[in-house]
């Protein structure tokens, strides 16, 4: 299954107001009901009926609210990914977090995680560009780390290196 494409919230925004303009036009008398946040509109439009609406207004409600749905998924992709990243930082557990997603191990909330960091980066869900970075940054660190554990024995050479260069 493809990625759906992104929607902006300008475009949200058009589709939302589109629905509102439209059952302004036929002065319906449930259009209180719309609301303004994109899930209270879809679930409006798929709740309306047919009664008193003309079918090129549904039609053309469905089509927004399809919109408007897509805008939801990828907000889902966002509060999820953040929900983890928060988890993780307040020391729940891999297991804690990844129970009600039907993850069962470790690895499987960081990959979760990676293919969203990947998703919402460069609109890909591929778990190998946050390993790769991960891994990288690893073998940046090690290296670091050897730096910072034998720096009494560094430091002398480097000095005595710098006055032979001079």
């Amino acid at each position: 299954m493809a990625t759906p494409p992104r929607i902006t919230d300008a475009e949200r925004d058009a589709a939302i107001t589109r629905i509102v303009e439209r059952h302004d036009r036929i002065d319906d008398p449930r259009r209180s009901e719309l609301g303004s946040d994109p899930r209270d509109v879809v679930t409006f439009v798929l709740n309306r009926g047919p009664a008193g609406v003309p079918r090129w207004i549904q039609a053309a409600d469905h089509h927004d609210a399809v919109v408007l749905s897509t805008w939801c998924w990828w907000e889902e992709r966002r509060r999820e990914r953040r929900l983890l990243r928060q988890g993780i930082t307040l020391g729940l557990s891999a297991t804690e977090l990844g129970n009600p997603l039907g993850i069962r191990s470790r690895q499987g909330v960081r990959d979760r995680l990676d293919r969203l960091d990947a998703l919402l980066t460069n609109d890909r869900p591929d778990e190998q560009l946050g390993r790769e970075a991960r891994r990288g940054a690893r073998q940046h660190d090690a290296g670091q780390n050897w730096l910072d554990q034998h720096r009494s024995e560094v430091r002398p050479i480097l000095l005595a290196l710098i006055g032979q260069a001079r």
